[in-house]
């Protein structure tokens, strides 16, 4: 790929990028509960990245004592860049098996008078393309994958790769996606491309402006 498409490709996805940022709303939501027992109708909430620990029960629909965060990650609504899930309260069921999903194993209960479910809410936070233009902190959301697009470089990565390919392959995120924190940094002389957690990016050479993943 030339550097003139390149540049191009890296003007549109910043538009997109921009727009959808106006379009977005600014709220931020608190982080999640540990379970959901004091949560008596639909709530969104933020789950950070790691997900957090604790115990759950049942598999999609989990006791109300279940971690929520852990709940969600289990669930695949959320992967370990964490992200702001929708949290549904709903009535007792006479079991909750258990299961391993998404590297999380939850345990089997019996009859629980409270239940919950999760989804995942993404309208509150871009979707994530490539890089906008003069953005020196990023915070978009990936879907579930697979991911489509390119990236180049192993961690920094070019700053026209496309992010949740970045993401998934630096492992911020898994294949259940989630919200990444994106930090712009200087250009490099040379990008290795590498093959890492079901991710493939390609070598490049000088570029003028690198991304990499805030963990923390």
């Amino acid at each position: 790929m030339t550097i003139t498409s390149r540049k191009a490709g890296l003007a549109a996805a910043a538009a997109a990028g921009l727009m959808a940022m106006a379009g977005a709303a600014s709220a931020q939501t608190a982080p999640c509960p540990t379970n959901a027992i004091g949560i008596n109708s639909p709530t969104t909430c933020t789950c950070a990245s790691g997900g957090g620990t604790g115990a759950v029960w049942g598999t999609n629909v989990y006791t109300a004592d279940s971690n929520v965060c852990v709940a969600a990650a289990h669930a695949g609504v959320i992967g370990a860049g964490g992200g702001q899930i929708l949290v549904t309260p709903g009535g007792g069921y006479q079991s909750y098996p258990g299961s391993t999903q998404n590297g999380i194993t939850t345990s089997t209960w019996g009859s629980y008078d409270r239940s919950f479910t999760v989804t995942l809410v993404s309208m509150e936070i871009p979707a994530c393309g490539a890089m906008p233009a003069g953005a020196e902190i990023h915070e978009c959301s990936c879907p579930a994958g697979p991911y489509t697009g390119s990236a180049w470089g192993s961690g920094p990565y070019t700053n026209d790769s496309n992010i949740c390919v970045a993401a998934l392959h630096s492992g911020v995120i898994s294949s259940a996606g989630g919200t990444v924190t994106v930090l712009a940094s200087p250009g490099l002389q040379s990008y290795r491309g590498s093959e890492w957690n079901g991710s493939t990016t390609m070598d490049y050479g000088p570029w003028s402006g690198s991304i990499s993943f805030d963990r923390n």
